[in-house]
């Protein structure tokens, strides 16, 4: 069953890609989904519940503040116009 994203679709797909800290938190319930291929992470993603968006985005959310004053950042990955240079 597809659903309509209920929350912006870049946010919880960047987090498919990628957790915005250095390292990975144990518990994050996207750690198994980040092994998968690109093309299942979408096929997946497109079929979360509005629920299933939120609870997934308030993890996130509480993992950042938890984490926020303990974890450096992973760096931004350098803008296309750098990358053509």
């Amino acid at each position: 069953m597809n659903h309509t994203p209920a929350y912006p679709s870049f946010t919880i797909t960047g987090l498919l890609f990628g957790c915005p800290f250095a390292t990975t938190d144990r518990r994050c319930p996207l750690r198994s989904i980040r092994r998968q291929t690109p093309q299942e992470r979408v096929r997946w993603l497109l079929t979360l519940s509005s629920p299933a968006q939120h609870e997934l985005l308030a993890h996130h959310a509480a993992c950042r503040r938890q984490r926020g004053q303990k974890s450096a950042l992973r760096p931004a990955p350098p803008s296309p116009a750098v990358l053509r240079e």
